[in-house]
């Protein structure tokens, strides 16, 4: 597999708060890793950095040319799509035209392959946002995204505060995005989520890299859970 991104020694800050320390990490094409560590270590801003949207020292490389200090909208451009814990859909549109905002290239996803994959979606096509559940908005959310054919995407806490019922479909869903080998970058919390999909998995302390590996070394090393994600 080749290399999409990497970060290199990056150092990212929210005015003079230093966020991130010398952070560095990679993403395989076709690979799903997560970015796993409790409340408050980075995993945001790690997104944001990747993704422009914060103040950054290091280099970010995506795709074989460096990003860092690119804005937003040209790095969504090049191919990254960010999926914020927040979802930020818009209210006052329906979930089609919602889709139909994210396209700007064509390419595997359009309206037919989203429908497949989020059933619900072509379902409700024509309600307005505002009429949506927090599990209707965080599939219009990702699938808005897949409708700028990302060679990236950046999925920031998808499952948070949904009924399991709706979790158990988001995995689903995203279990199938992996199978098609979308690469994806994961910040998450749950465990078992991340152990589900992810090949790999880095763990944030204090906005430090303080764990990477793949499943079977993070879940061997109990000394590693414990003091990072405080299970055991």
């Amino acid at each position: 597999m080749s290399t999409l991104l990497q970060l290199k020694n990056v150092n990212s800050f929210y005015g003079e708060a230093h966020i991130l320390h010398n952070l560095s990490l990679e993403i395989n094409s076709g690979e799903v890793v997560s970015l796993l560590g409790r409340n408050g270590v980075g995993k945001t801003t790690t997104l944001k950095t990747i993704m422009g949207m914060v103040k950054v020292d290091g280099d970010v490389i995506f795709n074989e040319g460096n990003i860092s200090g690119v804005p937003a909208n040209i790095i969504a451009k090049k191919g990254i799509g960010y999926v914020p814990e927040e979802r930020r859909i818009f209210p006052s549109l329906t979930v089609k035209e919602n889709l139909l905002v994210g396209v700007y290239q064509k390419g595997e996803w359009g309206l037919r392959e989203i429908y497949e994959l989020f059933p619900v979606l072509e379902k409700r096509q024509n309600s307005m946002g505002t009429m949506l559940s927090g599990g209707e908005q965080q599939m219009l959310a990702i699938a808005r995204c897949l409708m700028t054919n990302p060679k990236l995407i950046l999925l920031d806490e998808p499952c948070e505060g949904l009924a399991p019922v709706i979790v158990q479909e988001l995995e689903r869903a995203i279990a199938k995005l992996k199978d098609k080998h979308v690469t994806i970058l994961l910040a998450e919390q749950s465990l078992r989520l991340s152990k589900t999909l992810a090949n790999r998995h880095y763990i944030l302390s204090k906005g430090e890299v303080c764990f990477e590996g793949n499943s079977n070394e993070l879940f061997s090393d109990e000394a590693v859970l414990v003091k990072y994600l405080g299970v055991s």
